[in-house]
């Protein structure tokens, strides 16, 4: 990261970290399922502008999501 940067590896900081799972079925199936995370409820994501099709549970320290990013892109538009 050093040379890639042009900076010490010492002055970078995460933010947030992400994990991908590709799944041979609807994503739509378990976000319909989702309920509890312990004890903790899942609930609609959303934006300030639009509704999204998935699920987050808002804790203290992290927020587990569950989307379909399939479902999240907008169809390509040819001329």
């Amino acid at each position: 990261m050093a040379d890639t940067f042009e900076a010490a590896p010492e002055n970078f900081v995460s933010h947030n970290t992400e994990f991908g799972v590709n799944l041979n079925y609807s994503p739509l199936e378990i976000i319909d399922n989702l309920r509890l995370y312990g004890f903790n409820a899942f609930a609609p994501t959303s934006t300030k502008r639009r509704q999204s099709a998935g699920m987050v549970c808002g804790l203290s320290r992290y927020s587990p999501k569950v989307y379909g990013k399939i479902e999240r892109m907008k169809p390509i538009r040819f001329l």
